[in-house]
C-alpha cells in the first residue's frame, strides 16, 4: 500500500510537472530587458486568432516591397496601403480546416502528435486588419529586414529556387505555399511566430505554444 502511495505521489508530480513548465514557460520572457522603443515607421504587428497567431506587415515599406517576391496582383497598381499576414501551420489543417468536432479532434490529434508537413499562408488585406486581437511594434530599419529574411527563408523552394505554391482561397484572398519543417507538438504555428519575432528582438516567452502567451508579452506600441 506504501508503494502504491508512492507511485500515485510520483504520477501526480509528473502530471503537475508536465502542465506547470508550459505555464512557467509561457509567463518568462526571453528577454529581461526592453528593447529601445522605435518609431513606427517600421512597425511588425502580431494578430491571434484563436489558438494561433501571424505576422502582420504592410506589402511595401520604403525598404522592402512584398510585390518583388511574390506575385500577388494582377497588375502593377496595387495599392501602397495593402498589408500581408504570413502564418506557418500544418498543411492539411490549414488548407482544409475541418468543420465538424469529430473531424477538429482527429486533425488536432494527427497535427499535434505526429510531424506533419507544413505551409505557409500569405494573406492580404485591402485594409488593416482585425481580429480577435492584434499589437504592433516598431523596430529598426535593421531588425525589420532581419524578419523579413526570417519569412523569406520559411518557404521551400524547387529545384529553380522558386516558391512552390499549391492552394488558393478566393474567399479569404489567401495564397497557400510549401514552407520548410514538420509541424508537431514541439513546433508549431506559434513557435514559428515567436522565432520571427525573436530575429527582429522583440520580447517573446520561453515557451511559445499558444498565441496567448505570445501577446501576453508584445506591447503595443504602434
Amino acid at each position: 500500500m506504501k508503494i502504491l502511495k508512492q507511485r500515485v505521489r510520483y504520477l501526480w508530480g509528473i502530471l503537475l510537472l508536465v502542465v506547470a513548465l508550459p505555464i512557467l514557460g509561457a509567463i518568462l520572457p526571453r528577454r529581461w530587458y526592453s528593447s529601445p522603443q522605435q518609431s513606427c515607421v517600421y512597425q511588425v504587428c502580431v494578430a491571434r486568432f484563436g489558438y494561433h497567431s501571424q505576422i502582420v506587415v504592410p506589402v511595401q515599406t520604403p525598404i522592402y516591397d512584398w510585390r518583388n517576391y511574390l506575385n500577388l496582383y494582377d497588375s502593377d497598381d496595387a495599392s501602397t496601403d495593402d498589408y500581408l499576414s504570413f502564418g506557418w501551420g500544418e498543411r492539411t489543417w490549414y488548407v482544409n480546416p475541418p468543420t465538424y468536432p469529430r473531424q477538429k479532434f482527429s486533425g488536432a490529434l494527427r497535427a499535434l502528435l505526429w510531424p506533419n508537413a507544413s505551409a505557409l499562408r500569405v494573406q492580404k488585406y485591402a485594409n488593416f486588419p482585425h481580429y480577435d486581437e492584434i499589437k504592433c511594434v516598431g523596430v529598426s530599419p535593421e531588425n525589420y529586414l532581419t524578419l523579413m529574411d526570417f519569412v523569406q527563408d520559411s518557404f521551400q523552394r524547387n529545384s529553380q529556387n522558386e516558391k512552390i505554391k499549391f492552394a488558393n482561397d478566393a474567399q479569404s484572398q489567401s495564397i497557400f505555399y510549401e514552407a520548410k519543417g514538420t509541424y508537431s507538438l514541439l513546433n508549431n504555428s506559434n513557435h514559428w511566430t515567436a522565432r520571427g519575432l525573436e530575429t527582429a528582438e522583440i520580447n517573446t516567452p520561453v515557451w511559445a505554444s499558444h498565441a496567448i502567451a505570445i501577446m501576453f508579452h508584445l506591447v503595443d506600441t504602434c
